[in-house]
C-alpha cells in the first residue's frame, strides 16, 4: 500500500506541476471486487489518487496475462500436482495490452475505465493442462474447487467488445513525461519474456470500451 501511495502521489505532483494533460495508468480487471487482497485494495487506493488528483485520466484495466501462465502453474504445484480452480479465463497477450495502452496515451482523455480482455475463454485448469502437456511437463493439473482463485481473469466485463490488432512495439516506461503538457504513463510495464510455455494465443484481443466511470471531458478540457 505505501509503495503505491508514495509513488502515485510524487507523481501525481510532478504532473501537476509539469501541466501533465493526461494520466495513464494499467490496472487489472475486477480490482474493485478483489478488496480482500491487500494488492488490489492497493490499486484500488491508487486508482482512487488518480481519479481525485483533478488531471484529467484514463485507466486502463487487463486480464490475465498469458506470459502469467507458468506463474501460475508453478504457485499452484504441490509436489506432481497442479491444483487450480475450473475457472473461466480470457487471457490476452501483453502486447496486446500494450498497444491498448499506447492508443489510449495518445487519446482523448476518457476520465473512467477501458478494458481489455482475450476473445477466447479458457477453464483455467484445462489451459495448464495444455500447456503443460506441450512442454512435455509431467505434472498433474486437477480441478479443485477449493483451489484458491489468485486473478480477476475470469468474469467476462458487461461492455461493448471491439477488434483491436495487436502491435509489435512495446511500451516500457514509469512515469516518463512526453512533453511539458503531454501523456504521463503511471505504470511499469514491459512485455518481453523468450520462455513463454504455451502457444495457445489468439492474434487479437477485446477491447472492452463501456464501462466508463464518469462521463467524457467536454471541449477537449
Amino acid at each position: 500500500m505505501d509503495f503505491f501511495h508514495t509513488s502515485t502521489t510524487n507523481l501525481l505532483k510532478a504532473e501537476a506541476n509539469a501541466g501533465v494533460s493526461h494520466h495513464v495508468a494499467l490496472s487489472v480487471v475486477g480490482t474493485e471486487r478483489l478488496q480482500e487482497s491487500g494488492y488490489f485494495r492497493a490499486k484500488q487506493a491508487q486508482e482512487e489518487l488518480i481519479k481525485a488528483s483533478g488531471i484529467p485520466w484514463s485507466i486502463v484495466h487487463a486480464t490475465q496475462f498469458f506470459e502469467f501462465m507458468k506463474g501460475i502453474a508453478e504457485s499452484a504445484t504441490e509436489g506432481d500436482t497442479v491444483r487450480l480452480a475450473p475457472v473461466k479465463i480470457r487471457p490476452v497477450h501483453s502486447d496486446d495490452v500494450a498497444a491498448t495502452v499506447g492508443r489510449t496515451a495518445v487519446g482523448t482523455p476518457v476520465r473512467g475505465v477501458v478494458e481489455v480482455a482475450g476473445p477466447d475463454t479458457f477453464q483455467l485448469d484445462e489451459l495448464i493442462r495444455r500447456g503443460l502437456a506441450a512442454k512435455n511437463d509431467p505434472r498433474t493439473v486437477l480441478a479443485d474447487p477449493h483451489a484458491p482463485i489468485s486473478a480477476p481473469s475470469w468474469r467476462r466485463p458487461r461492455c461493448f467488445p471491439a477488434r483491436t490488432r495487436a502491435s509489435a512495439k512495446r511500451v516500457s516506461a514509469i512515469g516518463s513525461l512526453s512533453s511539458s503538457r503531454g501523456t504521463v504513463l503511471g505504470l511499469s510495464f514491459h512485455a518481453s519474456w523468450n520462455d513463454r510455455p504455451f502457444s495457445v494465443r489468439s492474434r487479437a484481443s477485446t477491447v472492452l470500451a463501456g464501462r466508463l466511470s464518469s462521463a467524457r471531458p467536454r471541449n477537449g478540457s
